[in-house]
């Protein structure tokens, strides 16, 4: 099971915590298992379905860090408007294609208050205790993170429009 969560998510860490909450669904469903397919079976089909669960809500988390990265300004996407017109998801794909690499090009810790915050939804005092730095340092990372990652999308999003 894990091999396949590993292929399913990329993250030996997120594949773990998969296995687990699909373990905890098996134990919990096992009652309502009617046997139209092989145990194993289930077992599988019920990873899977976790593992598009999870991708979903991070696409969701994603998008509304978009939203949140442009706020004060008219949004370069809107999560609610539009969202599944072909535009729409031409848009959504484009916006997230341009952060997923910009977030490789932040410094280490704005990367990692940055996903620790907006990607896993901790809170600030978590953050700054996993990363053993202060709250306001915590916030200050926050911020230039994000900003970077402002100035990156519009660098981006203009020399599409422009090309």
């Amino acid at each position: 099971m894990l091999r396949r969560a590993v292929t399913l998510v990329h993250s030996r860490h997120s594949a773990e915590d998969l296995v687990q909450e699909t373990w905890a669904s098996v134990v919990e469903g096992l009652a309502n298992f009617e046997a139209r397919s092989t145990l194993k079976t289930w077992i599988f089909r019920i990873l899977i379905n976790k593992a598009r669960t999870t991708h979903r809500a991070r696409q969701r988390k994603f998008i509304w860090l978009l939203s949140e990265l442009v706020s004060g300004e008219k949004p370069v996407l809107d999560p609610l408007h539009n969202a599944l017109t072909p535009e729409g998801l031409l848009i959504q794909k484009e916006t997230m294609r341009c952060l997923q690499r910009a977030l490789p090009g932040l410094p280490p810790k704005q990367r990692a208050v940055m996903n620790l915050r907006v990607i896993e939804g901790l809170e600030d005092e978590e953050v700054a205790r996993r990363l053993r730095i202060t709250r306001a340092n915590q916030r200050l990372l926050l911020h230039r993170a994000r900003s970077r990652l402002r100035r990156a999308l519009r660098n981006q999003l203009s020399t599409s429009v422009a090309g």
